[in-house]
């Protein structure tokens, strides 16, 4: 699995007072998270569909042992507002993902499963029975059905939540006792996420109510895989797939025709993790680790993967104190990610205008630096 924090873990990057914005000519531009008044870290989840909203979470100073350390968030791209809209003193709070509009909020205090509407504040999903701990990690286009997981007196379990439904276990895959959904299609149909599996190693799978939990499989030669995304209709799922050393795990892209697809890795880098792609699932985003080394990557159905910074580079924008980037959620039309990066060496919340991908032809042209290995199988 990445070293580096999964939904359910906050961390917290601290912020100078003042935003920083570098803007290219062309409409490509990478911009500082902020906190909202009295906030000393911001730690971003996700964005919504339309742009309009990201969510995460915010720190706060520890002040007595009832305190708060952080507070869920959400954040206006287009005017940098942030609001708290954690539960205040008595337990902390983090958004994981949005609706497509950003009008539903979804995600944990570290008990309960968490959804926030304008109209009706922050609000308890429930658990299943003989549960205890519960997190909500996505949602539909329409707020409808939320996915996440929940205990029980049976186990983990992945689970939905609908308004005439309420909490519902997904089950997990056959002779298993363990899962987790991370994803929901804008339709709310097609949920995907992990499951251990009796084969050894936990399983990606996606599940619909048709066809039930169904594994995806893994790369060749690895024994685990986790799915962390899906487009719009459910048929493109991401992931990574890896073994128990973690030393060479692999970005996947699933479909039903092509099955699990290893999308390589960034030239010098020996892993990869994919972890949101757009609507249509022809852009993915996630990162690629090495020795001491990260950095995000774009992968196009058309051009193969490329390096977030050398395609922000190329388009023009100065990248100056920029490094180590990792794209944590993506518009649904592709344009706009989210993420964290290192600006003169300080851990920094960002959100990204990464414009247009080129076409092959045009790509060769700009001489992209970071294409990947993007067709070899492990």
């Amino acid at each position: 699995m990445p070293a580096t924090a999964a939904p359910g873990r906050f961390i917290g990057h601290a912020i100078a007072a003042s935003a920083v914005l570098c803007s290219a000519a062309a409409g490509q531009s990478i911009t500082v998270v902020q906190p909202p008044q009295g906030g000393v870290g911001t730690a971003v989840h996700g964005i919504s569909g339309d742009a309009s909203t990201l969510v995460g979470a915010t720190g706060f100073p520890y002040v007595s042992p009832f305190g708060t350390s952080y507070s869920a968030t959400r954040w206006s791209r287009e005017q940098g507002a942030a609001t708290d809209v954690g539960a205040g003193w008595y337990r902390n709070t983090e958004f994981y993902a949005s609706d497509f509009a950003g009008k539903t909020l979804v995600g944990s205090d570290g008990v309960d499963a968490l959804r926030w509407t304008p109209d009706a504040g922050l609000m308890t999903l429930g658990r299943l029975a003989g549960g205890s701990l519960a997190a909500a990690h996505s949602a539909s286009a329409s707020g409808s059905v939320i996915v996440g997981w929940s205990d029980s007196s049976n186990g983990r379990r992945a689970v939905r939540w609908t308004m005439s439904g309420g909490v519902e276990s997904i089950g997990t895959l056959h002779g298993s006792s363990y899962s987790d959904a991370t994803a929901v299609s804008a339709d709310g149909s097609v949920i995907v996420g992990r499951s251990d599996s009796s084969l050894g190693g936990t399983r990606a799978f996606r599940w619909d109510a048709n066809s039930g939990m169904q594994s995806l499989g893994v790369i060749q030669g690895k024994d685990y895989s986790y799915a962390r995304g899906a487009n719009a209709d459910g048929s493109v799922i991401v992931g990574y797939s890896g073994d128990s050393l973690d030393t060479n795990t692999r970005a996947f892209r699933w479909t039903p025709a092509g099955g699990i697809q290893d999308l390589g890795t960034l030239a010098g880098y020996r892993s990869s993790f994919a972890i949101t792609t757009n609507a249509s699932g022809s852009i993915i985003a996630g990162w690629c680790e090495g020795i001491g080394t990260v950095d995000a990557f774009l992968w196009h159905d058309s051009v193969g993967m490329i390096s977030l910074a050398s395609h922000l580079s190329s388009q023009g924008l100065d990248l100056s104190g920029w490094s180590s980037f990792q794209i944590r959620s993506m518009s649904a039309d592709g344009r706009y990610v989210v993420g964290t990066g290192r600006l003169n060496g300080e851990v920094r919340d960002f959100v990204a205008d990464i414009g247009v991908i080129p076409t092959p032809g045009v790509a060769l042209m700009f001489g992209f630096v970071g294409l990947s290995r993007s067709r070899r199988r492990a």
